[in-house]
């Protein structure tokens, strides 16, 4: 038999495992469970991704691949109707004559295959968890599938009834358990109209991610690894209100930066290691938008949110490493010596504060070393105290944090003024 597989199907409270090829019928199913139980078969139903499924039905047709589960309960068999595709979602498409130009769901599928991959969208129950539910109408839009509570429908599992399905998605690239579910990647579509990735400007990469901005500037998946890696790297991230950390769409247009990315599933694509940073990164923006410090001890960065005694004394103990240390200027607390004092201290300060900690002293001058460097060659950004180094251009500075970007003037060393422009904005 060409094409062997095996399908799943779940009847009364048990599975059977039925041999079909990618070009047998629902029938052919209908048959084997009605011979198996001693039904008739025309009292055998078949429910699959929220539809029920008819006897001229073609496996291959309905997405149904080898180890696919598929539901089976007793009862009249109901006249035809359209089956549930996944394709129907989201479209670029103009033409759908041929396979090779329906759409697609994209997923992030992190634990087995790493990588973006082609989805299929499966159904459940939210009551009993079971797939055997029929929908009352079929979604139309990504918003139908993402929000609970817009599409209803009836499970059809013995004492359940529940009119609630919940959609989820199961990664195409490899075959995986029941439990096995993957992300969404709503923004992430097929490259039907070969539009060009706005980076490289390759019109043959498939698929795409495509911005919520009113252009619909679209990259190829590498090149938005690239973006978002780049900016990750910088710090580059912006605190949204309802998304958290995220990216707007990097195009010159006056809408571009206020289309954000609004799931930050799409931020995985960078790789699980990178996500993770993200997410500490995200976290630390978080605390340092409320106030908070992060200790500035070798491996440390522990968050550390600030009290009343602290806010007058700016003393600071670390309560992970046990570091002591001033809130203003991030060294070794000093007592009652201001900041200045000891940033003109220099290398001395950076001494002190390197004998009271194990550390390799072979690397201490040159910590030293870079400590004075920096000092030499940057100035502090008057709003958040990060170092910035000038390294030519006009007089006018703009802090690179994306939750600072204060204005400056590298002369002045105050906020960026007409006067500024005026006097010395070349020098």
């Amino acid at each position: 038999m060409d094409d062997d597989m095996h399908v799943f199907v779940k009847f009364n409270s048990s599975t059977v495992p039925i041999s079909v090829n990618s070009s047998s019928t629902v029938h052919d199913i209908r048959k084997e469970i009605s011979k198996t139980n001693n039904i008739k078969t025309g009292e055998v139903r078949i429910i699959f991704a929220g539809k029920e499924l008819h006897d001229h039905q073609k496996l291959k047709d309905m997405d149904i691949q080898n180890h696919t589960v598929v539901h089976a309960f007793r009862g009249r068999h109901l006249e035809p109707r359209t089956p549930l595709h996944l394709q129907k979602v989201s479209t670029n498409a103009s033409d759908q004559s041929d396979k090779s130009s329906v759409p697609t769901y994209f997923v992030l599928c992190r634990r087995v295959c790493g990588a973006v991959k082609p989805g299929k969208l499966r159904i459940r129950c939210v009551g009993c968890r079971e797939d055997k539910i029929i929908v009352t109408k079929e979604p139309q839009q990504w918003s139908d599938i993402l929000q609970k509570g817009v599409i209803q429908g009836v499970c059809h599992t013995q004492g359940c009834r529940g009119p609630q399905p919940e959609f989820y998605f199961k990664c195409r690239g490899h075959e995986g358990q029941d439990h096995d579910h993957v992300v969404p990647l709503p923004l992430v579509r097929n490259n039907f109209l070969k539009v060009s990735c706005m980076t490289c400007l390759d019109d043959d990469s498939n698929p795409i991610l495509v911005f919520p901005c009113p252009s619909n500037h679209a990259m190829c998946v590498s090149c938005f690894e690239s973006y978002c890696l780049h900016q990750l790297n910088s710090r580059q991230f912006v605190e949204h209100e309802s998304a958290g950390y995220t990216l707007s769409c990097p195009g010159y247009d006056a809408d571009c930066r206020s289309a954000f990315v609004l799931d930050v599933h799409h931020f995985g694509i960078m790789g699980r290691e990178n996500y993770e940073r993200y997410k500490q990164f995200g976290a630390e923006e978080c605390l340092l938008k409320m106030g908070g410090v992060l200790c500035p001890g070798t491996n440390c960065g522990m968050g550390i949110f600030l009290d009343d005694a602290t806010e007058q004394t700016n003393h600071v103990e670390c309560s992970e490493c046990g570091l002591h240390f001033c809130v203003l200027c991030k060294e070794e607390y000093h007592g009652e010596e201001t900041c200045s004092n000891m940033l003109l201290q220099g290398e001395a300060a950076n001494s002190r504060l390197l004998s009271h900690y194990a550390v390799n002293m072979s690397l201490s001058k040159y910590d030293t070393e870079s400590a004075s460097t920096i000092r030499k060659t940057t100035k502090p950004c008057p709003q958040c105290g990060t170092p910035i180094e000038k390294s030519g251009g006009c007089m006018h500075m703009e802090c690179p944090l994306a939750r600072c970007q204060f204005s400056w003037c590298w002369i002045c060393g105050t906020e960026w003024t007409p006067d500024c422009q005026d006097n010395h904005w070349f020098g």
